[in-house]
């Protein structure tokens, strides 16, 4: 079966993360949507120096189909300092995934 790229929602987690998402279809007509997250927190102190602390938070993450205001998926998931892969399965092709979908 072949992957596509879905355009990936790039937020801060914490206060710093990327990811990037690709989608491929299962025998059964379900997607498999694959996130690559690095995350990092940083904490500012009184005169604003950022300085890197370990991150062990919960966030939500997203998948959302063409033209839909529902999410297909949305759950909140452990994510910590550093890369990780978050596997989804959904219903139907989705057209969009990312970290913390909602936060401006």
């Amino acid at each position: 079966s072949s992957s596509r790229r879905v355009p990936p929602r790039r937020r801060r987690i914490g206060t710093c993360a990327e990811d990037s998402a690709a989608a491929r279809r299962l025998p059964d007509g379900q997607y498999e949507v694959t996130l690559e997250v690095l995350a990092q927190k940083l904490r500012a102190d009184g005169i604003g120096v950022k300085t890197a602390t370990p991150m062990n938070d919960f966030v939500e993450v997203g998948v959302f189909a063409p033209e839909k205001t529902d999410p297909l998926y949305l759950t909140r998931h452990r994510i910590r300092t550093g890369k990780q892969p978050i596997r989804i399965i959904v219903p139907q092709e989705p057209s969009r995934a990312g970290v913390d979908p909602y936060r401006n």
